[in-house]
């Protein structure tokens, strides 16, 4: 599918990776009994950004992304806009679960990835792209809004 794709910006991801990502590991601790443990080598750097292992086995992924629009405890939209690129993370038989954290780092959505797998694609103009972008619109049925740890 051709589609418009935000340009990588270092300065949002020096502003929110990090703590987003602590935000997400301090809730796996403190609310399942996963181990998320980090991706190491040079071949994970654009995959997903943590393992999730139950009794020393392996479960799947997470990615962690930051909401920069969603700057609110109560989720402002009508559905989940997760980005087109990111079906790469969808592999089959192997989960991922994506954790959208809002910029406050006080909320989290968190979506199964067959859910995102079979939701609906929607062209949505970006100001973070030339073209506008493909996104998977996940309907908030299919969400689970999380109360974060700050």
């Amino acid at each position: 599918m051709e589609t418009g794709y935000k340009r990588f910006d270092q300065e949002l991801y020096d502003k929110y990776d990090a703590e987003g990502k602590e935000a997400a590991k301090r809730w796996f601790a403190a609310h399942t009994d996963y181990e998320v443990r980090e991706l190491e080598g040079e071949g994970h750097k654009f995959a997903q950004d943590f393992a999730l292992f139950y009794n020393g086995e392996f479960h799947g992924y997470l990615e962690v992304e930051v909401k920069a629009t969603w700057d609110t405890d109560r989720f402002p939209f009508s559905s989940v806009n997760v980005p087109y690129r990111k079906m790469k993370f969808i592999l089959p038989g192997i989960r991922t679960l994506f954790f959208l954290v809002n910029r406050n780092f006080t909320r989290a959505a968190m979506i199964d990835s067959a859910d995102v797998y079979h939701a609906q694609e929607q062209r949505i103009p970006n100001k973070f792209s030339e073209r506008d972008e493909v996104f998977k619109q996940v309907d908030l049925r299919a969400v689970q809004f999380l109360k974060l740890d700050v």
